[in-house]
Formats: C-alpha cells, structure tokens, sequence
C-alpha cells in the first residue's frame, strides 16, 4: 500500500509523458500557444499516435506500478479521461463513430500494453520483452525529427544498435550469463516492437487517403508488419550483431565488478557450544558438594 501512494501518481505523469509527450511537444507546432495543441488525435489519421502512445505509456506505467490489479484499471482510466479532456478542449470534432474508433483502440492498446509490463516487472528477462517497444519507439524518434539529414540511415542504426544492447544488459540484470540463452526472444520482441511501431503507420497512413473498412485495415496492417523486417535484413543488421558483442561486453563488466556472492550457509560466529541445550551442558557446571551420611549402627 504505501507503495502505490507514490507508484500510482508517478506512473500517471509517466504514461502521458513517454507516451504522447513526443507527440505533443515535438510533432506539433512548436511555436504555437499550449491551447491550440491537439491532446490526442481523434481522427483516423492520427491511429498512430493513439496506439503507439498507449502501448508505450501501459508498458511504462506497468512497470512502474508492478501490480496488475491496479496497472490495467489505471491506464484504463487515464485512456478514457484523455480522450474525454480532448473531445472537451478541442475543435472541430470529427464523427462520433471515428471518435469511438479512437476511444476502443486507445484502451486496448493500452490495456494489453500495462498487462505486459505489470508481467514483464517480475523477472530481468521480461522487463526487457516487455520494453521492446518502448525502446524501439524511441530509437527511431532521433531519425524522424532529421529525416533529411543525409546520414539518417547510420543514425538509426546507431540507435537501434544502443537500444538492442540496453535489453540484453537489462534481461542479464538480475540472472546474469545464465540468461544469455533468453537473449533470442528479447531480439523477436524488439524486432516485433519495429513491426508493431510499422504497421500503426500504415494503418494512419490509409486513413489520410480515404476512410479504409476492416478488411483494407486488416491488409494493411499485415502488410506493414511483415514489410518492417525487410529493412534489418538488407541494412541494420551489422549493427544488431554489433549490439551482441557490446551487451556481452557490458553483461561481463557488470558480472566482474558484482562482489562475490555469499554461501547459501553462512559460518555461524557462535562458539559450538551454543547449541548444545541445557540439559547436556552438565559438564560446565560445578560439581555440588557430597555431603557424607554417617552409617548407623546395628541395634
């Protein structure tokens, strides 16, 4: 309890903040006054930004609070009463039925993205699954605001390369080398993370040209996802390798400089005599004095 007193309000500030906060301040104008700022899309056009700052937001926010019980039913909350705010202080609004779309996908984004982190706060090796997305999100933010800077390319993989290192050091954080073998499904997760961040685009995408039906949704998607991959076979993936050498590097670093670890039974600084009870420790005391009987004689 006296955890969730600090857990549960630093965790709210957390969930917008790493999760629309880029949105907000560096999509947007930035010259323009705090009340013309959107915040949060309630068009299709901006599926994106919904979904991609819930899902980072609940991973976020569960990891912080580390209880399920109350992750899922304070992203919800927060879901809801963000998407109210917006439809309060903003104008023109769009349809009710697109505004409703907005609502639903903003809290199941959410929703499954706190459960994964609520989960994912129990163990190293699951914080760093459920971190993927986060950290993929945030390696490609440097690369979109220089987009036409023309090392963009090495700049992505720069960053892909430092967030891939950073959840293998976090999957070793507690096991150490024993959780090496676990390092493939931090890779799957993080590579989903890209894929994930990928086909939210497409999908926003698709709304810009026109108002797409489940089924065009659904291919789209897919077709995202799939094509995200593409990328890290054909350019990045030198700098994943790189990323194994360094969160090798780095994982032994932190091995060498833990002190040694304590026996499972520590000596006990206590003499054996103290276990001995006292019923057996005859021996330590004096002996009483014998008190001779003088024999009686025979009447």
């Amino acid at each position: 309890m006296t955890r969730a007193l600090w857990a549960v309000p630093c965790a709210a500030v957390l969930w917008y903040v790493s999760g629309f906060g880029p949105w907000f301040f560096g999509a947007q104008d930035a010259m323009a006054p705090w009340s013309e700022r959107e915040l949060l899309p309630l068009t299709g056009a901006g599926s994106d930004v919904v979904v991609v700052g819930g899902a980072v937001g609940g991973v976020v926010a569960g990891l912080v609070v580390r209880r399920l019980r109350l992750a899922v039913p304070l992203t919800v909350a927060l879901g809801t009463g963000l998407w109210l705010l917006a439809r309060r202080v903003q104008s023109p609004l769009p349809s009710y039925d697109e505004q409703r779309q907005v609502l639903i996908a903003l809290l199941v984004a959410t929703g499954l993205a706190a459960v994964l982190g609520a989960v994912g706060s129990r163990r190293s090796v699951a914080a760093a699954v459920a971190a993927g997305i986060p950290v993929a999100y945030y390696a490609l933010l440097p690369g979109r605001r220089l987009d036409a800077w023309f090392s963009v390319t090495e700049l992505n993989g720069f960053m892909i390369a430092i967030g891939f290192a950073l959840l293998l050091y976090v999957a070793c954080w507690r096991s150490g080398l024993p959780a090496i073998p676990s390092w493939p499904l931090v890779a799957a997760s993080y590579l989903s993370g890209f894929a994930f961040l990928t086909a939210a685009g497409t999908v926003a995408d698709a709304f810009d040209h026109g108002r797409p039906d489940r089924d065009e949704i659904a291919d789209v998607a897919t077709t995202g996802f799939l094509d995200a991959f593409r990328p890290f076979l054909a350019t990045y993936w030198s700098w994943l390798v790189v990323a194994v050498f360094l969160g090798v590097m780095i994982v032994a670093l932190k091995i060498r400089a833990l002190p040694p670890a304590e026996p499972e039974v520590p000596y006990d600084p206590r003499s054996n005599d103290a276990f001995i009870p006292d019923d057996l420790d005859w021996f330590d005391r004096p002996e009483p004095r014998r008190r001779l009987i003088p024999r009686r004689n025979a009447a």
